[in-house]
C-alpha cells in the first residue's frame, strides 16, 4: 500500500469527514497501514507533501485539514482552529 492510498483508506474509515495531516498520520500507526522503507510511520509533513504532490488525486489549498472532496478525491483545506 502508498501513502496516499493509506490516505485514502482512513478518509473513508472515518466516513469521509475531515481530518488534520496530524489526525490522518495518527490514525495510519494506529491501524498499521503504511510505513516508510526504513520501517517508520510517515509523519506529519509527509502526509501534507503527498497530498500536495498528487493533483491527480489531491487538490491542495493552504491549511492543515484533509477531507475528501464531491468528486471521492482528498484535498488539503484550511483549519479554522489554526
Amino acid at each position: 500500500m502508498t501513502l496516499h492510498e493509506a490516505i485514502a483508506v482512513i478518509l473513508e474509515s472515518e466516513n469521509n469527514r475531515s481530518l488534520t495531516a496530524q489526525e490522518i498520520a495518527d490514525l495510519n500507526e494506529e491501524k498499521c497501514l503504511y510505513r516508510r522503507k526504513d520501517n517508520k510511520f510517515p509523519e506529519e509533513w509527509q502526509i501534507r507533501l503527498r497530498v500536495k504532490n498528487y493533483p491527480e488525486l489531491f487538490r491542495w489549498t493552504p491549511g492543515v485539514q484533509v477531507a475528501p472532496t464531491e468528486h471521492d478525491k482528498i484535498f488539503l483545506a484550511n483549519d479554522s482552529r489554526a
